[in-house]
């Protein structure tokens, strides 16, 4: 016997997650938590969710590659994007086979990030070049790409 409330429900949490998802990307954890706060029924929202995974409508890979390229684009590198990520329940294997499909010069990125953040002010003492590669750090770059990108420059 079919409930036809909950046939009912599910339609409604339907229709919120292609709300969402008419709007962007969502990961399944992210559609998941915004369903899951609206509606009290989560074994139908994880239903409707999973049906809607199945059916690529939602699709981790997706969100993973559009919000690599926003994220590259307000200069940001693979450290903080992972973790954002990881916060957004994406799996470090996804980003990682993404990030090798996307080719992305990570090296290049910090480069471009640190030409910008010191333009014709080259850094004349080692404090100065401290916050330049502490910068590059807090968005995301390994020391290894901060220090590189600075000696790239000419800004060692």
């Amino acid at each position: 016997m079919i409930d036809i409330d909950s046939s009912a429900d599910e339609k409604k949490i339907r229709q919120a997650a292609m709300n969402l998802l008419a709007r962007r990307e969502h990961s399944l954890f992210e559609l998941k938590d915004k369903l899951c706060q609206k509606f009290d029924n989560s074994d139908s929202v994880t239903m409707v969710a999973n049906r809607l995974r199945s059916e690529n409508l939602q699709s981790d890979s997706r969100y993973v590659e559009n919000f690599v390229r926003t994220r590259i684009a307000r200069g940001q590198g693979l450290m903080k994007i992972e973790a954002e990520l990881f916060k957004k329940g994406i799996e470090e294997g996804l980003l990682k086979k993404i990030c090798l499909d996307m080719k992305i010069d990570w090296k290049g990125l910090a480069r471009r990030v640190a030409s910008r953040k010191v333009i014709n002010r080259k850094p004349s003492n080692q404090i100065e070049r401290s916050k330049v590669i502490r910068f590059l750090q807090s968005r995301g770059f390994t020391l290894g790409e901060a220090m590189e990108a600075l000696n790239d420059c000419g800004l060692d």
